[in-house]
């Protein structure tokens, strides 16, 4: 059995506690070398990787909110036009009910484009961040098995303290001590393997997350650049067609004032 694992035995050293307990006048032991130092960055990565599934959780949130409240602005609005193209309002007036059929068209080919930017949403950000999300599920798996060997590895080094305090070393203490500091060697060594195991996984995970987000990101932005550019168009389609309109109003009243002013002109037309 290795000197290092003699010390972990004698030691009074718990890295469930930030605090060494000391009996009496007798000087705590000192910190295991690699074992905390193996804790500490490890723990160190876990953190990160929750703070990064917070922030994931929050974009699958939003991502969701969007969604949703994009198909309602274009719901509400194509039946606001809808609404006022049957009404009294625009019907009594031809001009201002083409205005609003052209409006209402708008909102018929804007919601088609809302309805294709939600399920790019869905393709870039909510689709991705479900993927994602498994790999936290598969480390938080792994730190409770790493937290459940600790825990036992505690446990047998309590029981092989015990062992050693006994008064009486018969020959069956003797076995029971052995045993048990082969089985806490075993744990000791299997908890080693969990936790490097982890040092080099953990920090793969958190460090991937650019590769893996970005990409996502980026299609979602030139998503949205091509929606509001075909917004944009429509609109700018619709602006169109308001101004045809006020044009031909001008026209039509310019006009009128013209032969209004030609028939002042005529000599049967009299002046007061």
């Amino acid at each position: 059995m290795n000197l290092f694992l003699n010390f972990f035995i004698m030691s009074s050293w718990n890295p469930l506690s930030s605090r060494r307990r000391t009996s009496g006048g007798v000087r705590a032991p000192l910190k295991l070398p690699s074992f905390d130092e193996d804790e500490a960055e490890l723990d160190s990565y876990i953190n990160k990787l929750v703070n990064l599934e917070d922030c994931v959780k929050k974009l699958s949130k939003d991502a969701k909110k969007f969604s949703d409240l994009t198909l309602s602005v274009k719901r509400y609005e194509k039946k606001m036009t809808a609404d006022l193209s049957n009404s009294s309002v625009c019907q009594q007036d031809e001009e201002l009910r083409k205005l609003v059929e052209e409006w209402h068209s708008f909102n018929c080919g804007a919601d088609e484009a809302s309805q294709e930017l939600v399920m790019l949403v869905h393709k870039t950000i909510v689709e991705p961040i479900k993927k994602f999300s498994g790999v936290f599920s598969e480390v938080q798996g792994a730190t409770r098995k790493r937290d459940q060997t600790l825990r036992t590895c505690m446990k047998n080094k309590e029981k092989v303290q015990s062992l050693q305090e006994k008064e009486f070393k018969t020959s069956q203490n003797v076995v029971k001590l052995e045993n048990a500091k082969m089985d806490l060697e075993n744990l000791f060594l299997d908890y080693k393997r969990q936790v490097a195991s982890l040092k080099e996984e953990i920090p793969q995970v958190y460090n991937g997350r650019i590769d893996f987000f970005q990409p996502c990101l980026e299609a979602l932005i030139k998503s949205e650049i091509s929606f509001w550019g075909d917004e944009t168009r429509l609109f700018n389609s619709l602006m169109e067609t308001c101004k045809q309109q006020r044009e031909r109003k001008l026209n039509s009243e310019e006009q009128q004032q013209k032969r209004f002013a030609s028939l002042q002109a005529l000599s049967i037309v009299g002046t007061e």
